[in-house]
């Protein structure tokens, strides 16, 4: 559970090429990092599919439990795909989607196409599914299947596909998506106190965009349909490669614990040393001073006395 006490985050925007201070994808200043989750690599082949749909062609490889994203603890996560598209511009072009699926929201990642439309199917969206847990399947089902894409379900009762989904950024949504190595990434800051704002950058590169292309910093809560603070994400891709089109090279999943940075101390002033006295004479020699001067008195009077 989050905790009552309010850690207050500035996050700004930034460009890839000056990253502003409080840019999530360059970590959060004021803030220790360290390997809590473990750094984990894996291949799409290594990741088994739970379940496909022969309708929509999609099939769901799911990463399990061990993955999943708490954003009711203090953690950095980090996902980023590489994917290689084999063709350009073709009707059946390939879909590739990363999915964050909450219990009644479900946010996707990657490129789509709208069923029976030709072009503009870009290579990098972000679209919200409310109410929608996309991980267990879609409405057609006898057994698990799943969304094709990021904007379409089928409808068993009514035979045909319905449009479920809000789209919330484009970062590259002109044209087809085109030929060649895509790779698509997710940064995740969330905080254990329940009134800290969890946020959420995507980040594009690849023939599409070859500059590179990511969102501002996103407030997971506001911007998805007010999904929980304390939500359990679950991690997973969907993968329509319409005949091996479309091959998933990468797959990569890190987890970073996160603690505020510790104040360093105030140095201990160094004591000021005290002023040096004035050397004070014996006793003795106060003595001997008086005499001496005794004596000089009684040697000019006798001089006065003798002029």
């Amino acid at each position: 559970m989050k905790n009552t006490l309010l850690i207050t985050t500035l996050l700004a925007a930034g460009t890839l090429g000056a990253m502003a201070e409080g840019n999530i994808d360059d970590r959060i200043s004021g803030y220790d990092y360290s390997d809590s989750g473990g750094f984990h690599r894996w291949f799409e082949f290594h990741c088994s599919p739970v379940g496909s749909s022969s309708r929509s062609g999609v099939t769901n490889y799911n990463w399990g439990d061990s993955y999943d994203i708490n954003l009711g603890q203090d953690a950095r996560y980090e996902i980023e795909f590489t994917v290689s598209f084999k063709t350009s511009g073709d009707v059946n072009d390939s879909i590739f989607n990363i999915y964050l699926a909450a219990d009644r929201n479900s946010i996707l990642f990657g490129n789509y196409y709208d069923i029976g439309s030709i072009g503009n199917r870009g290579a990098a969206d972000v679209f919200l599914h409310p109410g929608v847990d996309v991980g267990n399947g879609d409405l057609y089902v006898n057994a698990p299947s799943y969304v094709l894409n990021a904007n379409e379900q089928y409808d068993q009762n009514s035979a045909n596909w319905k449009n479920t989904s809000v789209q919330k950024d484009d970062l590259t949504a002109d044209g087809n998506t085109k030929a060649g190595e895509h790779t698509y990434r997710i940064v995740i800051e969330a905080f254990a106190d329940y009134n800290a704002v969890d946020k959420v950058k995507f980040v594009y590169r690849g023939p599409n965009d070859t500059d590179g292309t990511w969102t501002a910093d996103k407030d997971i809560e506001a911007t998805f349909n007010n999904i929980n603070p304390n939500a359990i994400l679950d991690l997973g891709h969907f993968v329509d490669d319409e005949g091996g089109s479309v091959v998933v090279t990468e797959g990569r999943f890190s987890k970073l614990s996160r603690v505020k940075t510790p104040e360093t101390p105030a140095p201990t002033p160094t004591p000021t040393p005290p002023p040096t006295a004035p050397e004070v004479p014996e006793p003795s020699a106060f003595g001997m001073l008086a005499g001496a001067g005794a004596l000089a008195l009684v040697a000019a009077r006798r001089r006065r006395s003798r002029s």
